[in-house]
């Protein structure tokens, strides 16, 4: 996942503070902003799990989170 600059952890937009993602989820961390080419990362970085998978790539321009387990 680090070589498509896919990451399994988010900071909050709010804090310093760093939060562990579920399983299933992931956090762009590039500059790109092609979501197109997101979408070509994240399902190469899939394919390496050799299990099926649905992508669902969202433009944010911000976070706030509750509940997550902290890094």
């Amino acid at each position: 996942m680090e070589e498509e600059m896919l990451s399994r952890t988010i900071k909050n937009d709010d804090t310093v503070d760093v939060f562990q993602l579920s399983t299933a989820e992931c956090n762009y961390i590039g500059v790109e902003t092609n979501k197109i080419r997101i979408l070509s990362a994240v399902e190469r970085a899939a394919s390496k799990t050799k299990k099926r998978s649905g992508i669902l790539v969202i433009a944010s321009s911000g976070r706030t989170s509750s509940g997550l387990e902290g890094v």
